[in-house]
């Protein structure tokens, strides 16, 4: 009888040790899972930073070209490329003054 005390005590510190090498296997499974993760996140966070690098310095380019079109410059050399030229004399039209009247 004294055996099987010895033997059943035997068996509740291997299935302790098994319970404990489960336990033990299924938190590193979860640690590998969460840092595989994390560094995935990491990974695809630097790709979205440099576009958003990326896109902030073609907005600047961008605006700085729209800034230099529209200039009252660059819109008077258009002007002159396209065929107008500037006016000889300049007249003011009133209200009493006809437009596309007909006679």
């Amino acid at each position: 009888m004294n055996k099987n005390k010895m033997h059943s005590g035997t068996k509740l510190v291997i299935n302790g040790r098994l319970i404990a090498s489960c336990v033990l296997g299924i938190f590193m499974v979860f640690y590998l899972f969460v840092t595989l993760q994390t560094v995935s996140s990491g990974a695809k966070l630097a790709s979205l930073e440099k576009n958003e690098n990326d896109l902030n310095k073609e907005n600047r380019e961008l605006t700085l070209q729209l800034v230099e079109a529209s200039s009252l410059t660059k819109l008077g050399e258009k002007a002159g490329d396209l065929g107008f030229a500037k006016p000889q004399e300049t007249k003011y039209l009133t209200q009493e003054d006809s437009v596309a009247k007909l006679p």
